[in-house]
């Protein structure tokens, strides 16, 4: 992780087996992850959930092509990895989408702040409360 800006580092040395691999967060990765784990919540549940943790690391370790496709059969029983691979995957992996979502949560803030007194009033017209 960058200790400057908090962000997890583009890129992840695991050793699956004999091999070493790296793994790189990439747009399209991150997208995939985040059709598995959709919010906040999910990422707090994850690291418990066995279905949810399986999810992340095939996503992260299946061959894959440039649209994003996984390519042929793959079943993670099968590699020799170690569990405190599997966990500096998973962290890693968490650790993107946690930073994707706090950027954009911040970045939303940014932008509709302008907006604020119309939101406001908006939100009061429909609760039928006073703005």
């Amino acid at each position: 992780m960058d200790s400057e800006n908090k962000t997890p580092s583009e890129t992840l040395e695991i050793q699956i087996g004999e091999n070493n691999h790296t793994l790189l967060m990439t747009y399209g990765l991150l997208t995939r992850l985040s059709l598995v784990n959709q919010s906040i919540d999910d990422l707090v549940n994850g690291g418990v959930d066995p279905v949810a943790r399986e999810a992340v690391l095939v996503t992260c370790l299946k061959k894959h092509g440039r649209s994003g496709v996984f390519e042929g059969d793959f079943d993670i029983e099968e590699l020799d990895i170690s569990i405190s691979q599997c966990e500096a995957i998973f962290d890693w992996a968490m650790g993107h989408l946690l930073d994707f979502f706090m950027r954009r949560m911040e970045a939303g803030a940014k932008i509709s702040a302008p907006y604020r007194d119309r939101l406001q009033a908006l939100t009061s017209s429909i609760t039928g409360s006073e703005a």
